[in-house]
């Protein structure tokens, strides 16, 4: 009894319809035989992280998860007046749970909605470079776990009435929050770039960030020279030359020719000591 209750939850459904099979093999011969005009499952790269059965997509796999691995999973529905009240919601819903939801393709309509989908950071597999030359490993690593998870957000947008209908899975599946993996905050990234841009030192705008830790780790209190760079180069900042007549530039470009001078003063010293 309990050898067929097993073969029975180690069934493979069908994603197109009601119907489950035993072995791989049939339900591909199925699904290519009943469903050929639609999407394959052998095109998706979402599987089950409990058996490894291939599934159609996220929305699929709680599906799956539900109905052949009795897991429960809350699905939550959300309406906003525009598409920027759900900016901002969404916004407070990534720190509050410490997590950060991403595009991985368009929007596409349909009819006169607007639909799109948000997918949680983490979910999903490294991709292996094809380039001889391997970029550096980050120092906290990949943030994807190889592995999918459940949290999303499908957004339909009605764009003649502009109200916003989402509907939110939260539930986060094989991986724990942690900051290390979050994106810079944009309001963050905008400040740092605004002082680059007044050429203030990398160090000092790493300084004043740490200085305004007063309790909980932010991301945003991890960040590193590489951080700063990577702003600057997105924003094009390295182009951008200091004007004579803007005082700012001026007084930063001051402070750092100064920096540098007690830097170099140490160093005589230090050597001269030896």
């Amino acid at each position: 009894m309990a050898a067929s209750a097993k073969s029975s939850k180690e069934r493979k459904k069908c994603p197109f319809c009601h119907l489950s099979y035993q072995f791989s093999s049939s339900l591909s011969k199925h699904v290519k035989e009943k469903h050929s005009n639609e999407k394959s499952v052998k095109d998706s790269h979402v599987f089950c992280n409990l058996c490894g059965s291939m599934v159609l997509s996220v929305v699929k796999l709680i599906e799956y998860l539900h109905q052949i691995h009795n897991k429960e999973i809350k699905i939550t529905n959300h309406e906003f007046r525009s598409i920027d009240k759900f900016y901002e919601w969404k916004i407070g819903e990534e720190s509050h749970s410490k997590s950060f939801y991403v595009k991985n393709s368009a929007s596409r309509m349909q009819g006169l909605n607007r639909k799109s989908y948000y997918y949680c950071n983490r979910s999903g597999v490294v991709r292996q470079s094809k380039e001889k030359r391997q970029r550096a490993p980050k120092v906290q690593g990949s943030c994807k776990t190889n592995e999918y998870c459940t949290a999303h957000m499908t957004v339909i947008e009605d764009t003649i009435t502009k109200m916003v209908k989402v509907t939110y899975c939260s539930h986060h599946s094989n991986h724990k929050p942690e900051v290390c993996h979050l994106r810079v905050p944009d309001k963050v990234k905008n400040a740092v770039a605004a002082k680059l841009a007044e050429g203030v030192t990398i160090e000092r705008i790493l300084d004043d960030i740490r200085d305004s830790v007063t309790g909980t780790i932010e991301r945003e209190h991890l960040m590193n020279r590489k951080d700063v760079h990577n702003i600057e180069y997105k924003l094009n900042l390295q182009s951008i030359e200091k004007h004579q007549n803007d005082h700012s530039s001026i007084v930063a470009w001051v402070t750092e020719m100064q920096e540098m001078e007690c830097q170099m003063r140490m160093i005589m010293i230090t050597s001269i000591q030896q």
